[in-house]
C-alpha cells in the first residue's frame, strides 16, 4: 500500500521557503496592541505574565516538560525596574518578530550579545 505524502508547508510568494504562520506572531503583535492602548488612554503601561514560582510550575508528562501553569502577576512601568523590564520585553518582541520574519534563528548567547547595543535595556549578564 503505498505512503500518503504530507501536505506541502505554506510558502511565501517566492515558493522556495514556508511562510511565517499567521497565529506564530499573534501573541507579540497582541501585548504591542494591548500597550499601546493603555499608553494611548494615558495610562501606566503593565503588562499580566505568568507567575514564575515554584508552585506555579506544571509537569507535562506527555511532552516531559515543565510549564508555567496559570497564575497571574501583573509587571508595570510605574517604576524605573519595571519600565525597564517593559522597555527589554519590547526590543525582546521586535527581536522575535524580526527572526520570524526573515526566517532566521538565535541562541541565548547571541541574543545576550545583541542586547548589548540596547543601552538601558541591555542584559546585565548571560
Amino acid at each position: 500500500m503505498p505512503r500518503s505524502r504530507a501536505p506541502a508547508p505554506a510558502t511565501t510568494s517566492d515558493e522556495t521557503e514556508p511562510a511565517v504562520r499567521e497565529d506564530a506572531l499573534q501573541p507579540t503583535l497582541q501585548l504591542a496592541e494591548e500597550i499601546w492602548t493603555q499608553l494611548d488612554r494615558g495610562e501606566i503601561p503593565r503588562m499580566r505574565l505568568p507567575l514564575r514560582t515554584k508552585q506555579n510550575l506544571e509537569f507535562r508528562m506527555r511532552e516531559g516538560v515543565w510549564k508555567l501553569g496559570r497564575q497571574m502577576g501583573t509587571r508595570s512601568a510605574r517604576k524605573l525596574d519595571g519600565a525597564l523590564m517593559l522597555l527589554r520585553t519590547f526590543y525582546l518582541v521586535d527581536f522575535i518578530n524580526e527572526m520570524a520574519q526573515s526566517k532566521k534563528t538565535s541562541t541565548l548567547r547571541e541574543l545576550y550579545y545583541i542586547s548589548e547595543a540596547w543601552q538601558e535595556a541591555k542584559f546585565h549578564s548571560e
